[in-house]
């Protein structure tokens, strides 16, 4: 219900300190109405979704996520998919990332040879929902299913996993509760990151060629998870909240991110944006710093470009 609620505001992505917070409070907000509703009398929390818990209320504990998603750089490696490729979601993801960057983070817990695609890194599923293939492990432990393990433990005051023992104290389960928020926001934040077009073109390019490595910082690299069009976004964050809704057709949890619809031969399907995920969407009606007339996004020269 939460996420139905939240997912049904078209969501648009960027960087994690000025627009994911934003664009997540104005999803907030939109749902304020409902959300108040189901914490007042299915959670029995006497100030709704402004109760604290924690010291944080529901919407920051959400924030929260949405700016953490981004923590440490590498683990945005996995925030691409591209929709039109016909592979499973899990080979859909990044696959034009550069040597350097592969280097750096290859010692982390988001080595260059377990990228994955954002959608499978975000719910799981290799292939749509609810009867596609589900792997039990991608490397996030702070996906969709995590969430429900944590709101499953704040609802029942039982561990998800049966070895492990039950919940006994009220700020432990508050704690589970939070938890639960906080994934919750990092889900919403690669929700938003496939409003970008680069992140569902393969264009990881455009995030150096923006923000991230050139041959001048090659040994100084800072920061490579936004690129031009999120930075214009960031600096122009008044058309956030002009964000329109949609009213998704078959709400299923991959569908939010992409129905397996488009196969890059069909782009009429664009003209009713609730039957197609916002990965679709983008992919359908823009294109990336790197993708202008490519009939396969980067070329062969640019994705193995290493002048970087």
């Amino acid at each position: 219900m939460i996420l139905n609620t939240i997912f049904t505001t078209t969501l648009y992505a960027f960087d994690n300190k000025i627009t994911h917070p934003r664009l997540t409070e104005i999803s907030m907000e939109s749902a304020k109405k409902s959300l108040t509703l189901y914490f007042n009398e299915s959670l029995s929390l006497p100030n709704g979704f402004n109760t604290s818990i924690n010291r944080r209320s529901a919407t920051e504990w959400i924030v929260l996520g949405s700016i953490n998603e981004d923590i440490p750089d590498c683990r945005a490696s996995n925030h691409f998919h591209n929709p039109r490729n016909n592979l499973p979601w899990t080979e859909s993801g990044l696959t034009d990332q550069n040597s350097f960057i592969n280097s750096i983070c290859k010692s982390t817990q988001y080595p260059p040879e377990a990228i994955t695609s954002n959608v499978h890194w975000a719910t799981r599923y290799s292939n749509p929902a609810p009867y596609g293939s589900k792997l039990d492990l991608t490397g996030n432990g702070s996906d969709w299913d995590g969430a429900r393990r944590d709101f499953y433990t704040y609802l029942t005051g039982r561990s998800y996993n049966s070895s492990q023992p039950a919940v006994t104290t009220e700020n432990v389960r508050n704690m589970h509760l939070a938890w639960a928020l906080e994934d919750l926001g990092k889900v919403i934040h690669l929700l938003q990151d496939m409003g970008v077009p680069s992140h569902v073109r393969n264009d990881f390019l455009a995030h150096l060629e923006w923000k991230g490595i050139t041959s001048s910082n090659l040994l100084h690299a800072t920061q490579w998870t936004y690129e031009r069009f999120e930075d214009w976004v960031k600096n122009n964050n008044g058309l956030i909240a002009s964000a329109s809704s949609i009213n998704l057709a078959e709400k299923t949890i991959t569908n939010f991110w992409d129905t397996n619809n488009y196969d890059g031969a069909n782009p009429d399907i664009s003209l009713n944006a609730d039957l197609i995920g916002l990965a679709e969407y983008t992919n359908i009606n823009f294109v990336s710093e790197n993708t202008v007339f490519t009939e396969n996004y980067l070329t062969d020269a640019d994705s193995s470009n290493d002048l970087y």
